[in-house]
């Protein structure tokens, strides 16, 4: 729908530019990266065709899709700014992304059997070996036909560029296995971002269905509607099948796993059956058969897909989600809190959680076991912060510290968890048992002496064990200049409160001394001590600290994000500009 929208505004001008800019905001702001990535590769590609085709003036295809690329990038520049700095200080890099969870060499088979070379998990759900990005990217047996049919049959520069597409996005989900990624990524180092090859399958789903509606449309246009070629392509995909089938039944494989997939295979042979004969039946037929066929034919193509593999997105009682359930059961002292201490699940544990379930169990009583272990992301249930979670960016620095908490499974790091304020820990040989740490640290603490260091130096003194953060604060370098602190302080805390997207701090000290927050390290927070702005400095590698002078302050934390409004103000003057042009061209259409 995207697609079609926007090169219409190419083509027409006029109020499709803002039908279309709408419509690539929309998909802009929903998408993912890598969606929206290829999305504008293909809409790109399509246009450039466009332009080598074009009866008219080819610069008013140029200029309606830069324009409506601006209008987009207006549109959402609420989101793009605010994530574009993130990205920055990210841990994310040219070199971050690698060929893991590619698909398999293999994996083009799975479009004829989705079945095949997969394993059961838990829940039921059947995964690819090696990818665990998606449980299925199956298009639809009928559609793998409706395709072919569309590059044999369809003489349109159309049809060239978009199998030309899918054939890209075929080559490049194998990751290293098809050497094509490997080249774009030393000839296009952006590419490192991402991560998981598997995802260019996205790009073959979309084209896909496209190709097929293409192929239905040759054939419903043919005089005989199915001829050779047809039955051909049917024949060699029923091979196919069977042949993979046979190559499974020669595979090891888990107990009901080969019954699974040759069941899986079968039903996909009859599917195909059933789309060829339907497919016959109503273009060869006229008036309400004709409709009644067409219904059919769709019914075909729906239980293919909803078929194709058990139980692909399993769902779990409303109750296994109801917040504070974990707290509950295990009765924390202390607590972990916002602004208070955290949680962590120990190296081990994790490890073990992240590769096992037990199979005796249900879904919902799986999921509550990881609740009952904070894995992922389970601790927001419970309003309790946790040294690792789920998250696909986060700032570099902060990133590599609590990735050393993990770094060996077979190592504690005391002084690293003491500062993080870890109160709370897996216990030693379990999975869902928790120990309290006596030592955690308070996230706000005060008069360390400073020590500086460049950013080597900072991060490994994370991991040594002789030191005491309490004692000290590991500041950069070019800190030494603008600091008076020199010397460790009897300052307090005297007071701490969290709150979103702010911290109030009340202070005492004899002297000038340093306030460190255990807390992220990131460009939007500002500080103030009694309404004066003064400078945040990265401490502990990660962290945060800023000094306070002598006396009783009151310090101030706020998360000020200056790209979130510049963004805001764009994306208002993106409407507006939209808003300007539907007028504009309405009065043209009235006069």
């Amino acid at each position: 729908v995207c697609s079609s929208d926007l090169q219409r505004a190419w083509r027409e001008g006029g109020k499709a530019v803002v039908w279309g800019a709408l419509a690539g905001a929309m998909q802009m702001l929903a998408g993912g990266p890598e969606v929206i990535l290829l999305t504008w590769v293909t809409l790109f590609v399509l246009a450039c065709g466009d332009w080598v085709h074009a009866a008219g003036p080819r610069g008013k295809i140029v200029l309606r899709f830069l324009g409506m690329g601006m209008l987009v990038a207006l549109i959402c520049a609420v989101q793009l700014l605010p994530f574009l700095e993130l990205l920055a200080n990210s841990q994310r890099h040219t070199g971050f992304g690698s060929s893991a969870w590619s698909m398999p060499a293999w994996g083009w088979a799975n479009f004829l059997v989705p079945l095949f070379r997969t394993s059961p998990t838990s829940p039921g759900l059947f995964m690819q070996q090696g990818q665990y990005w998606t449980s299925s990217y199956y298009a639809g047996i009928g559609t793998v036909l409706l395709v072919a049919v569309a590059v044999r049959r369809v003489c349109d520069w159309r049809v060239r560029v978009l199998a030309g597409l899918l054939c890209l996005g075929l080559v490049l989900a194998l990751g290293d296995n098809g050497l094509l990624y490997r080249g774009l990524r030393l000839c296009f180092p952006g590419l490192g971002f991402a991560r998981f090859p598997v995802k260019f399958v996205v790009l073959v789903l979309a084209v896909a269905p496209l190709l097929a509606a293409f192929g239905f449309a040759a054939l419903a246009a043919k005089p005989q509607p199915v001829g050779r070629f047809e039955f051909g392509v049917a024949l060699v995909m029923l091979l196919l099948t069977g042949m993979l089938l046979w190559v499974a039944s020669r595979l090891p494989a888990a107990e009901g796993v080969w019954r699974a997939t040759w069941r899986n295979g079968l039903a996909r042979a009859g599917f195909l059956a059933l789309a060829l004969l339907f497919t016959i039946a109503c273009l060869t037929s006229s008036g309400p058969r004709r409709l009644l066929f067409g219904c059919v034919l769709l019914l075909v193509f729906w239980l293919d897909f909803v078929t194709h593999v058990p139980t692909q997105n399993p769902g779990a009682q409303r109750s296994v989600y109801s917040p504070g359930w974990a707290s509950a059961q295990l009765k924390f002292n202390p607590q972990p809190g916002l602004g208070q201490s955290r949680a962590m699940v120990a190296p081990l544990a994790l490890e073990w959680l992240n590769t096992h379930s037990i199979p005796s169990l249900s879904l919902e009583e799986n999921y509550l076991l990881n609740r009952l272990a904070f894995l992922a992301d389970c601790n927001l249930l419970e309003a309790v912060p946790q040294v690792h979670g789920f998250f696909s960016l986060t700032p570099n620095e902060a990133n590599n510290a609590t990735g050393l908490a993990y770094a060996q499974t077979n190592r504690n790091f005391p002084a690293l968890l003491d500062f993080m304020g870890v109160s709370q820990i897996t216990a030693p040989g379990k999975d869902f048992d928790w120990i309290p740490r006596p030592s955690a640290m308070p996230l706000v603490t005060a008069g360390q002496r400073p020590v500086f260091a460049d950013d080597r130096a900072a991060f490994q003194a994370l991991g040594q064990t002789n030191l005491d953060f309490r004692r000290i604060a590991v500041l950069p370098l070019e800190a030494r200049a603008s600091l008076t602190v020199t010397q460790q302080t009897s300052a307090h805390v005297l007071d701490a409160k969290f709150a979103n997207q702010s911290i109030s701090i009340q202070t005492e000290a004899p002297a000038a001394s340093l306030v460190v927050i255990s807390q992220s390290h990131y460009p939007a927070w500002k500080a103030y001590v009694d309404g004066r702005p003064v400078t945040i400095w990265r401490a502990n590698y990660a962290f945060q600290a800023l000094e306070v002078p002598a006396g009783n302050h009151q310090v101030k934390l706020v998360y000020k994000d200056k790209t979130l409004l510049a963004g805001a103000v764009l994306s208002g003057l993106g409407l507006l500009a939209c808003a300007a042009l539907w007028w504009r061209n309405s009065r043209a259409q009235a006069a």
